[in-house]
């Protein structure tokens, strides 16, 4: 088992699999789910930016692998 942090190619595969089957084979259903994730993700930004918590990002934002199991 590994976790993945700060790489953008490791995050739009991880969106691309959760998305996929939400959307059961419709590409317009797929781009607004996509674009819903973008808007939430977003948010999830701008509040942690009014909280002040870019210091999880500098503890967090370094490359993890946890090996194991």
């Amino acid at each position: 088992m590994s976790v993945v942090g700060r790489t953008r190619v490791g995050t739009a595969l991880m969106a691309a699999v959760t998305l996929a089957p939400l959307a059961a084979g419709d590409s317009q259903r797929y781009a607004a789910l996509a674009g819903v994730l973008a808007l939430l993700v977003g948010l999830w930004c701008l509040v942690g930016a009014l909280m002040r918590l870019g210091v999880l990002g500098e503890v967090t934002g370094y490359p993890a692998h946890i090996i194991g199991i």
